[in-house]
């Protein structure tokens, strides 16, 4: 009973992905998943299904509130060369460049998550760029406090 439960959840999960990569996004679609992402609820969702959601959030609007719920996710859940990477990102202001790293960065399938080994991205160390200005990797307590943080 238990095997077939998760394949069945496997399957559900795989729909819940193609809905998600194939549907067209409108206005109506963003402000849900907005809510959907500002939500808590994400963290405890399997790793494919929140990232490209977040994917599609940031494809339609990278701005500052959305690239910061995607650094504190990627944080939150032990991303933490991508996360020194948005991170790195958010202080220059450049959301844009948050939605192609997101994009274009493979982090999870369904079966499997990938992890950086560095913190450089487009031939920038964004370690070294966060600590020659004395600013720690690691995430702040909520998310005003890390709203706050960024210029």
């Amino acid at each position: 009973m238990e095997k077939y439960c998760d394949k069945k959840i496997s399957r559900i999960y795989h729909i819940l992905y193609n809905l998600i990569t194939n549907v067209h996004f409108d206005a109506q679609l963003y402000d849900l998943l907005k809510m959907v992402i500002q939500s808590h609820e994400l963290i405890d969702q399997p790793y494919f299904l929140a990232v490209e959601l977040y994917k599609k959030m940031l494809s339609y609007n990278p701005n500052k509130e959305n690239c910061v719920h995607f650094y504190r996710y990627l944080i939150i859940n032990a991303w933490e060369f991508e996360g020194t990477i948005v991170k790195g990102l958010l202080f220059e202001k450049k959301y844009e460049e948050i939605k192609d790293f997101a994009i274009q960065h493979t982090f999870a399938t369904i079966d499997t998550s990938f992890f950086m080994e560095s913190s450089i991205w487009r031939n920038v160390d964004y370690e070294e760029y966060l600590e020659s200005r004395n600013i720690d990797w690691r995430v702040e307590p909520t998310f005003e406090d890390s709203l706050r943080l960024f210029p």
